[in-house]
This record gives C-alpha cells, sequence and structure tokens, in this order.
C-alpha cells in the first residue's frame, strides 16, 4: 500500500509545521480537512492547491467547482429542503431547522454517530474530522444570533468568502493524490481563506510503498509548534 506523507508548513511562522500521511487513493480534498485538523482550523472558506506553488495560478490549481454544495454534503437528506427550481438543488436550511438538527445530533448520541458515520462514508471524511465540523457549528450557532445565521445560510456557500473557483480549475473532491504523480521533494501551495490567505507550504516528504494497511488514515506523524489562531484577536489600544 502507497502513501504520501507531507511536510506542511506555513512561512513566517518558523519551527511550527505538521507531518501528514495519507493513502495513494486519497483525494485533495481530504488531504484539504486533514491539514485544517492538524492546525486546529475550522474549514469556514474556499480554497485552493497550487501545483506550480504560485498563489491564483489558474494552470495548476485544483479547487471546489462553483456548484458545490457544502450543505449536502454536510446534512443528512432528510434534513435538506428542496429547491423550487428545476434542477431540484438543495437549499440551505432555515435558521430554526439549522438549530433543530443541531440540537438533536447532540442530544441523540447514537443519531449523532450514525450520522458522522454516514458522512464519513460519503464524503470520505476521516470521523475525528465530521465531529470537529459538527462541533464547529454547534459552537458557532451557539453564539451567533438567529439574523446572523440567517445571513450566513443565505451565502452561496456558507464558509466561504465572495471569491469564487474558476471553472477551469481541476476539482479536488476527485483528484487523488496517485493522480498527481507527486515525488519526493516536490512542492505545492495550499491556499485557505480567500480573504485572509493562508498560505500553507506542502511538500511530499517521504513517498511509502509498504505502508500499514490496517493504520488509519490520515495521520499526523509529527507535530511541531503551536499553530496560530486562525481568528487572533485584536490588540488592545
Amino acid at each position: 500500500m502507497r502513501t504520501y506523507t507531507f511536510h506542511v508548513s506555513l512561512p513566517g511562522y518558523k519551527r511550527v509545521w505538521r507531518k501528514i500521511e495519507l493513502p495513494a487513493d486519497a483525494t485533495l480534498e481530504v488531504l484539504h480537512f486533514a491539514i485544517q485538523d492538524a492546525y486546529d482550523f475550522d474549514n469556514d472558506h474556499l480554497y485552493s492547491f497550487f501545483m506550480s506553488g504560485k498563489a491564483w495560478d489558474e494552470r495548476s490549481e485544483f479547487t471546489l467547482p462553483e456548484d458545490a454544495d457544502t450543505w449536502e454534503a454536510i446534512l443528512p437528506s432528510d434534513t435538506a429542503v428542496e429547491a423550487d427550481n428545476d434542477d431540484g438543488e438543495i437549499e440551505a436550511p432555515t435558521v430554526a431547522e439549522l438549530r433543530t438538527i443541531l440540537e438533536f445530533l447532540q442530544n441523540d448520541p447514537q443519531a449523532r454517530q450514525q450520522f458522522m458515520d454516514t458522512i464519513s462514508q460519503e464524503v470520505g471524511m476521516p470521523p475525528a474530522m465530521v465531529e470537529k465540523l459538527i462541533n464547529d457549528m454547534q459552537s458557532v450557532a451557539q453564539g451567533m444570533s438567529d439574523d446572523q445565521i440567517d445571513g450566513l445560510l443565505q451565502m452561496d456557500d456558507p464558509f466561504a468568502t465572495e471569491v469564487t473557483a474558476e471553472e477551469t480549475a481541476g476539482d479536488v473532491r476527485t483528484t487523488t493524490l496517485a493522480a498527481l504523480q507527486l515525488s519526493k521533494g516536490q512542492q505545492f501551495l495550499y491556499l485557505f481563506d480567500y480573504g485572509d490567505e493562508w498560505q500553507f507550504k506542502v511538500k511530499v516528504h517521504a513517498i511509502n510503498e509498504d505502508a500499514d494497511p490496517t493504520a488509519q488514515y490520515p495521520r499526523v506523524v509529527e507535530s511541531v509548534g503551536d499553530a496560530p489562531e486562525q481568528y487572533p484577536a485584536e490588540e488592545a489600544e
């Protein structure tokens, strides 16, 4: 079994990096979730991988397509709301529906576990990351008013900035690490949050052709330094 181990660092933050190991059949989307989890970020914005290592290089970009539906990937089918159009697209839930869903998942451990298992299988996201995503959503919902949540839900992608992906970019959901034909020492850029532009440098640290097939992937094999705060508090005047 082949795995790739990536050295993921943030230029400007000395002695802070993570080494993350993933199987060759993992997608770039799974790598995105793994980096988010390793750095304890909230996965609340759009992102892109630029294989050239240069930000906004459309020729080497992999990202989510414009029509990607974040809510469809997060919410169970029986809680989704059908849109009144010919395409039958999934719309975001109302504020009341979202609060009901999150409260239900919080109060029913069995349903919560079943929901996490389903999302993990359908989206290819590790269970621990699904749980973190739910926890983050519950935390955000508890700290926001109904009007604030409603404004968030009305966005085309509730976890995105206004900048959208180019149609020509590769799809992170279907592009596997194996398909990229990566080589040891190769470097590329992972840009998260098109507004704040967190630019992670990703380097192929190792390629293991005889990895343990029974291990749980993705996994962090080395963690050095404290991750920076995604939303640092403003300094007091």
